[in-house]
């Protein structure tokens, strides 16, 4: 089964080939995340002893028929059209919008964000946590790393306009934008935020000029993550400050890199594969449960609203769906730094209808795909921000793709009541 599920994720992925915008599709973006994330930790895991690894070794092959199962509904969702009346609404809601009033909430968007970002790598050590051994953050941490990831919107937009008018103006505002950003990646070899750069990027300059990676760059795309994720290890493992301390050697980057290989391999999908053998066998399905969970822990602010009505929001149906990851540890040994991933994550939801997700999730894409083919510049920019959530929806978990979903409908909103109070003024 692992064999059929590379070939078809090959299959999927070479369709750039043939059409080379196929490479920014949202199906070609799960196929990818297949290869260069699960998959070789499917490998990695036919090594390990079943027995004492999972819950139940047969889960394993449920995962893959799972996983198959999730890349055909991708496929499917994204080859049976878009969604007319979501068409039609972006369609008049791009129109409604002025360029003035998208410019005005963007640049805002930008200086919160971006000093959202600056105060968080300041006080990132003295935030609370969810748990004395968890990495997840909880309170006023929460809601500052919030408001930081909003910088992707922003930096869709500038680089929209910087694509369109190649000015000093918009090349100062989009550079301002990412600076933060790129420190990130640079300095902590942080992947997320290099994904989030990258895949906009990619697709603003087939919306805006029609160019596209040629079909050298694509195939070698393919082999590529083999060296940048472990280059992004070495950064990340304190490169830098070993390195002006003059501690970098041969042996620093060999100590690095056997660190990430054996550590980092194959404990996310091991994740899932207990999670689907503990939904299967006890019949604990959150049926949605969890990503509304996801969405009060993330958006609704406990300091403002109280803890009591915090809590009172939670919906407890599946002890697997509502528990944080750190808490699955009371059923099997979940490594701190890990993922649920979008298979264990969709599966605890819906067993196996959970593949159904990204159907709706390929039907959504393509419907922003298709408006911004159109040239709707809102179109595109949330086409941009929301291909990195596909990405991230099968690495670590669908509620990405959710929760940037909610923010994306947030931001508009804010478009829209900026948009009638400058109408007001001018009136």
């Amino acid at each position: 089964m692992l064999i059929i599920l590379t070939i078809c994720s090959l299959s999927v992925y070479c369709r750039a080939f043939i059409s080379r915008s196929a490479f920014l599709h949202t199906p070609n973006l799960v196929a990818s995340a297949y290869l260069f994330f699960l998959i070789p930790q499917m490998f990695a895991f036919q090594a390990l002893d079943l027995e004492r690894a999972v819950l139940d070794p047969n889960a394993y092959y449920w995962a893959l028929v799972y996983a198959v199962m999730c890349l055909f509904a991708s496929f499917l969702g994204w080859r049976s059209g878009s969604i007319s009346f979501l068409s039609r609404f972006l369609c008049r809601f791009n129109d409604r919008v002025s360029g003035k009033t998208l410019f005005t909430a963007m640049l805002a968007l930008s200086l919160i964000s971006n000093l959202a970002a600056y105060r968080f790598e300041q006080l990132k050590g003295s935030f609370d946590h969810a748990d004395a051994g968890s990495q997840q953050l909880t309170g006023t941490g929460t809601k500052i790393l919030f408001v930081a990831r909003i910088v992707y919107i922003p930096y869709a937009y500038f680089l929209s306009e910087f694509l369109q008018r190649k000015s000093f103006k918009n090349f100062a505002l989009l550079f301002s934008t990412i600076f933060l950003t790129c420190q990130r990646v640079i300095t902590g070899g942080r992947r997320s935020p290099l994904a989030l750069l990258s895949l906009p990027l990619l697709c603003m300059l087939f919306f805006r000029k029609r160019i596209t990676l040629n079909r050298a760059l694509i195939a070698f795309i393919l082999i590529a993550p083999l060296v940048l994720l472990p280059a992004l290890a070495v950064l990340r493992f304190g490169f830098w400050s070993s390195l002006f301390q003059g501690e970098v050697d041969f042996v620093f980057i060999q100590r690095t890199l056997t660190e990430y290989f054996t550590e980092a391999y194959p404990h996310d999908f091991l994740n899932a594969v207990n999670i689907i053998a503990l939904t299967t066998d006890r019949l604990y399905f959150g049926l949605g449960s969890g990503f509304w969970n996801d969405l009060v822990f993330n958006f609704v602010p406990a300091q403002f609203l109280g803890n009591n009505f915090k809590d009172f929001l939670y919906i407890d149906i599946s002890p697997v769906s509502y528990l944080k990851n750190f808490e699955l540890n009371q059923y099997f040994t979940y490594k701190l730094g890990t993922t649920q991933t979008g298979l264990g994550n969709t599966f605890a939801e819906f067993s196996f209808l959970g593949s159904l997700c990204f159907f709706v999730q390929s039907k959504i894409m393509r419907t922003l795909w298709d408006v911004s083919m159109l040239g709707k510049e809102l179109a595109m920019v949330a086409y941009c921000f929301m291909a990195t959530s596909v990405f991230l929806s099968i690495t670590h978990g669908f509620y990405y793709f959710i929760n940037y979903a909610f923010l994306l409908i947030v931001i508009f909103c804010f478009c829209q009541v900026l948009s009638l109070k400058l109408f007001t003024k001018t009136a």
